[in-house]
């Protein structure tokens, strides 16, 4: 009985283990994601002050 617990105990844990890789798998999606966002958002922000700067000084010429 013992070895069947064994055996039943380790075709479990594949399974459980699978889960948790696909859970850790959106988890890091979803962080990879926001990061993207929030770098996208970081690089429109410093390009809308470069042509801030860039059109101030054309008006001067």
């Amino acid at each position: 009985m013992t070895r069947l617990r064994i055996a039943i105990s380790r075709f479990l844990g594949i399974f459980g283990r699978a889960q948790q890789n696909q859970e850790i798998e959106r988890e890091f999606r979803s962080h990879l994601q926001m990061l993207t966002e929030e770098n996208v958002q970081k690089e429109k922000s410093a390009l809308s002050r470069w042509d801030f700067l860039i059109g101030n000084v054309r008006r001067r010429d």
